[in-house]
């Protein structure tokens, strides 16, 4: 804490093996800041933001290709599914944008020597958030959710219409949501089973 020299050598030996392990160019200018630790007591957590698979990824570019040939503009719908169905035309109940974020812990420590154990894409996160963009809705009471075990169906009469899959089991019964009225948007907390 008290020897800079020291500090820096720790920082430069840090972005060295970054670059060793990683194959990355890193810039070897640093601040060091005045700050013991930022973030909540205990250990740092790491966020990982899940990769979309590679038929995820298709579909997209072919949504956007298609649309942009059309003329339209590309849509914000983490959805691969974008095209109504009858039903849903004709009950004016579109399907609203929505996506899925995958919260775990992790402790960085364990990382630190072994590449092995670096987290991958199989691994079960702790938490599944369902964010839904709901910009038609004033308030919560309005929404119609159901969380099951491997789905979530939410309905807003004469408005929207949304049945997902979740990547993984949930544990519905402690299942929590909460509707920002000022952004129009819906998140439901899930943890997994």
């Amino acid at each position: 804490m008290k020897n800079n020299r020291f500090k820096r050598f720790l920082s430069e030996t840090a972005i060295e093996n970054v670059q060793k392990q990683r194959g990355v160019e890193l810039s070897e200018e640093f601040i060091l800041p005045k700050l013991k630790y930022k973030g909540q007591s205990g250990n740092p957590k790491m966020q990982t933001v899940r990769k979309a698979s590679a038929s995820e990824q298709a579909n997209t570019e072919k949504e956007v290709s298609s649309k942009s040939r059309a003329g339209e503009k590309p849509s914000s719908a983490s959805s691969s599914d974008s095209v109504p169905d009858v039903k849903e035309l004709a009950s004016k109940e579109v399907k609203p944008s929505f996506e899925f974020i995958y919260r775990d812990d992790l402790d960085l420590g364990k990382f630190w020597t072994d590449k092995a154990v670096l987290p991958n894409g199989n691994q079960k996160p702790k938490m599944i958030v369902l964010r839904v963009d709901l910009p038609e809705v004033q308030t919560s009471s309005e929404v119609e959710l159901d969380v099951m075990k491997s789905d979530v169906s939410l309905y807003v009469p004469e408005k929207y219409k949304l049945k997902v899959q979740t990547a993984h089991p949930v544990d519905f019964k402690n299942a929590r949501a909460q509707f920002d009225k000022n952004k129009r948007r819906l998140e439901v907390v899930m943890p997994t089973c």
